[in-house]
């Protein structure tokens, strides 16, 4: 746990405490911790464990979404503004930390929050194509926008953040779930 949780365990008067974590393991060795704070390791299990029994099956599913040209360059741009940013200050996003010391770079923070906004707004845009349609049914354009850019970016940070998280496996399921709330 990081600096704030383990404080707010030490801190606490209750004789008994509880700690549920999904990624226990953490690059700075704070794992070692738990063991004082919360106790031992009750119960633990890995995910390739649960498929089938405990998480439903599943099958994957590419969805294509159209972009225009003007979209796919804003798109490409972006991206590769990002991807600049990360190599030059040595941020490796596939490592365990690499989202967090982006996060943590001020210049970053400052960046990337007009890119979400940019990004809510060309998920916006498309919503709207899609309800003109007929194939999304008529709901908020801008809340479906905020959803899909949550479970996109909640899905992006498990992945970063747990190692044996398999985005490319979980997404199909989140998207999923999207479609069945969202289509006509």
């Amino acid at each position: 746990p990081g600096e704030v949780y383990s404080n707010i365990a030490r801190m606490t008067i209750a004789p008994f405490r509880l700690g549920l974590t999904a990624t226990p393991e953490r690059a700075d060795g704070g794992e070692t911790l738990l063991d004082e704070l919360v106790g031992p390791v009750a119960y633990s299990s890995k995910v390739s464990s649960l498929a089938g029994d405990i998480l439903a099956p599943y099958r994957t599913e590419r969805v294509e979404v159209e972009l225009t040209l003007e979209e796919r360059e804003s798109y490409e741009t972006a991206r590769e503004h990002y991807l600049g940013f990360c190599r030059s200050k040595g941020i490796r996003l596939g490592a365990g930390t690499g989202w967090g010391e982006f996060l943590r770079q001020p210049k970053a923070r400052e960046r990337y929050a007009p890119v979400l906004r940019e990004s809510r707004e060309r998920l916006t845009a498309l919503v709207r194509r899609g309800i003109e349609r007929g194939e999304i049914r008529d709901l908020d354009p801008e809340g479906i926008a905020v959803g899909l850019t949550a479970a996109m970016e909640g899905t992006l940070l498990q992945a970063m953040v747990d190692s044996e998280f398999d985005a490319k496996a979980h997404w199909p399921l989140v998207w999923e779930g999207i479609q069945r709330g969202y289509q006509r």
